[in-house]
């Protein structure tokens, strides 16, 4: 049978499991150290073992090995004979003494753990209602951002409309006077060179319709002239019109999706007819400088709801709402109204990422 490395020890009836060391000089320090034993009342402290038969016999340095096959040792203090009860009554005193001590620092300890778990519950309350501050302050910051940048591109957008009103309306009235005096001058000509026949001829009373239909044809071309420039003009002025309506896009998706390419639809639709080529979508983050281009195809988008798929890397790298803005440009030329594209950022696993 090979020997034990441990042993139940029974010390004041209660059996303690102990590792046992190489010397027993080594286990009765062991002991003194686990059960916690005075060196008054380690000079008292004797070790037994049970034989074969049962027979408590006493383990010392010589049967330290030997023992190792018992079922358990014991641990006896032994106090003297004929001791004095007044010291016995003053020691069980120190004892009840020593309870009383311990079981008043235990609730010292009780009132500290819950003086102190009180004191970190509200620390962390201020820091949380700290936190919300900060973020509802920074979500109103956005939103005044937000205003103010539509606000300026409103203005600008108006003023360009009124320019360019302006133009069209001057160079229609300077065309249309242009052409009105030539047709007017003509018709004066004609009708005064027709009145000057009339009058050498109005006995005969021979009117030329080939010069009146002359006439007229010239003037329906001089008018015929006029349209075609006056369009020439609407035409040229209508690439800084907007063209095209872009909708709001708000989507959610964990963080790690979010750090490269996604993909995700916009709805767009156009006011008329034309044809725009070179197009492209630009994507502007709301709380960054950098923006992506992004190449567009307008030629399929009619003037109902046409949806368009986007691949877009925002880089998001933080738990948020992320707000971008979305403006359609030909060349130089803004043709859209500014959109917002919003991301919700969740983390892999939360309630928003499994049943968002």
């Amino acid at each position: 049978m090979s020997e034990k490395k441990e042993m139940n020890i029974e010390y004041n009836n209660i059996k303690t499991k102990i590792s046992l060391p190489g010397k027993f000089s080594e286990f009765k320090e062991l002991c003194i150290k686990t059960f916690y034993i005075s060196e008054l009342r380690s000079q008292k402290m004797n070790l037994y073992y049970l034989d074969e038969d049962g027979d408590q016999v006493p383990l010392d340095e010589n049967s330290y090995e030997d023992a190792r096959n018992a079922e358990f040792w014991k641990l006896v203090i032994d106090d003297k004979k004929g001791k004095n009860p007044k010291n016995s009554g003053d020691s069980q005193k120190k004892k009840q003494g020593f309870i009383a001590q311990k079981e008043k620092l235990i609730r010292e300890a009780k009132l500290y753990k819950e003086k102190l778990f009180g004191e970190c519950s509200r620390i962390i309350e201020d820091k949380i209602k700290q936190k919300n501050e900060t973020h509802k302050k920074d979500i109103q910051s956005i939103k005044d951002e937000y205003a103010k940048k539509l606000k300026e591109f409103k203005n600008l957008i108006d003023n360009q409309v009124k320019e360019l009103l302006g133009k069209i309306s001057e160079s229609t009235m300077k065309i249309y006077m242009e052409k009105s005096q030539y047709i007017d001058n003509k018709v004066i000509e004609d009708m005064s060179k027709k009145l000057g026949e009339f009058e050498d001829n109005k006995k005969d009373f021979d009117v030329n319709m080939g010069e009146m239909g002359d006439n007229i044809n010239n003037t329906n071309q001089d008018v015929k002239e006029c349209k075609e420039i006056f369009k020439d003009i609407v035409n040229q002025s209508k690439c800084n019109f907007l063209k095209y309506i872009i909708n709001d896009v708000e989507i959610e998706n964990n963080i790690n999706a979010l750090k490269g390419e996604i993909n995700f639809k916009i709805k767009i639709k156009k006011f008329d007819d034309s044809d725009i080529s070179n197009s492209f979508l630009r994507i502007k983050s709301s709380d960054k400088n950098n923006y992506e281009d992004i190449k567009i195809d307008l030629s399929d988008v009619s003037t109902e709801d046409t949806e368009k798929e986007i691949t877009f890397n925002p880089n998001i790298t933080e738990i948020k709402k992320h707000l971008f803005f979305m403006v359609l440009f030909n060349n130089k030329n803004i043709i859209s109204n500014v959109s917002k594209l919003i991301i919700n950022a969740n983390e892999l696993g939360s309630n928003d990422d499994l049943f968002g």
